[in-house]
């Protein structure tokens, strides 16, 4: 008898760290999220499933009836930690998601003011890419239209928020705009991870044993108009190789553009890259993906032979699902649970 496979969403859940949930929920309501559920999790509870002894009240924000690229508020009696901080894109160990939007400019705007007001944030970008379709030689401006790709990174203390606008390229599968949000924003299209390393063997975690699909693979090296370069800093001589997993659902899917991808960034530095931030449960800010599966018994065994780290049991998590979690052998930190996204094999 052949075992079935292992089925996988994309990533369903951003955790995010927030000192006060209210505030948190308001704030992500103007990118088109709606508070869907409550949880709570005890000090003891917490400290088995998540590793941190400290105690733990939720909210999970949806987005429509998106089922991946949902966002999770995580606020801890005693917060470990600030966490990313704003970090800069290229840091090893950092996290943001990226949302799509029709309407970059509010979003720069706002930015731009609570800049001016003394405020926390770094702002990069807008960044424009015109070379994302047809070769730059070949635009035709002022004749013809252009396929456009805009990038915004806007980070405040506890989000890591990149902003894309397409214009005249067909991303329709990518994201359903909440037009009556603020920022007119999708869910998270998106994720990102960044590791220190010149071994994409070390990767292969994500396919092999979560059940991800590795789609597209680029790599980019410095070039002073590269809108890749302008993004991550680089210098001469460094470079980026970016690898995408997506939704095992996408591997028939010829746009593969659906939500809740995975995006690695692997950084070859020039000079020996400074220790990774631990951007985990317990801290503030970005620090848990997660995924659901129909398997969660036979995942998790997947998991703890693989080289993964710090498996926890199955428990029950903060909404009352079974769910483990566990380390990725690049260090990230993630959780699974047996979820409602995925149909039993």
């Amino acid at each position: 008898m052949v075992e079935s496979e292992i089925t996988t969403t994309g990533v369903v859940d951003i955790g995010i760290g927030v000192p006060d949930l209210a505030t948190a929920v308001h704030h992500w309501q103007q990118f088109g999220y709606q508070a869907r559920e409550e949880g709570a999790l005890a000090r003891s509870q917490c400290a088995r499933l998540y590793g941190v002894a400290t105690a733990l009240r939720a909210v999970r924000m949806s987005h429509g009836d998106a089922d991946r690229g949902l966002i999770r508020l995580m606020q801890w009696d005693q917060a470990g930690g600030p966490g990313l901080a704003m970090a800069p894109l290229r840091t090893p160990g950092n996290r943001w998601s990226v949302q799509r939007t029709d309407s970059l400019l509010t979003a720069l705007a706002h930015a731009e003011v609570l800049r001016q007001q003394g405020q926390p944030v770094s702002v990069v970008g807008p960044i424009i890419n015109a070379r994302s379709v047809i070769p730059m030689r070949e635009q035709r401006p002022f004749a013809a239209t252009m396929p456009i790709a805009w990038n915004l990174q806007i980070f405040r203390p506890h989000y890591q928020q990149v902003l894309m606008q397409r214009d005249h390229i067909d991303v329709s599968r990518l994201g359903r705009i909440a037009e009556r949000s603020l920022f007119r924003a999708s869910e998270v299209c998106h994720v990102a991870a960044v590791i220190a390393t010149r071994s994409l063997a070390l990767f292969d975690f994500y396919d092999h044993v979560l059940g991800f699909v590795r789609t597209t693979q680029r790599r980019f090296e410095f070039d002073p108009e590269s809108p890749a370069s302008v993004m991550f800093g680089l210098e001469p001589g460094e470079a980026f190789t970016e690898i995408d997993f997506d939704d095992a659902a996408a591997a028939n899917d010829s746009a593969r553009a659906l939500s809740g991808r995975l995006r690695i960034f692997a950084l070859e530095p020039r000079t020996p890259a400074a220790p990774p931030i631990d951007a985990a449960p317990g801290q503030l800010g970005y620090s848990l993906y997660a995924i659901e599966t129909n398997e969660l018994e036979r995942l998790r065994h997947k998991v703890a032979a693989s080289g993964a780290t710090q498996v926890s049991p199955i428990l029950v998590d903060e909404f009352a699902r079974p769910a483990f979690s566990f380390r990725a052998p690049d260090g990230y930190f993630w959780s699974a649970s047996r979820g409602t996204s995925v149909s039993s094999a």
